[in-house]
């Protein structure tokens, strides 16, 4: 199973943005957290069914579904 890693939020022109991206550590991928992006669905999967997703500083993150629009 896949490991991934969440990025920190960052800073843009003042304002403090919610990271919106995970790094599937094997490859290096980029994913977007986009409900249409087919690597977004398999990490949610992935996530869902025990996959570690690490938090910025390294701690287990917990499960948490997505927010639907």
């Amino acid at each position: 199973m896949n490991t991934y890693n969440l990025l920190p939020d960052y800073m843009q022109f003042g304002t403090l943005t919610k990271s919106k991206t995970v790094i599937r550590s094997p490859d290096g991928a980029a994913i977007p957290f986009a409900l249409d992006n087919t690597d977004y669905q398999q990490f949610l999967e992935d996530w869902k069914n025990g996959a570690e997703v690490l938090n910025p500083d390294g701690t287990p993150a917990p499960y948490v579904a997505p927010e639907t629009p």
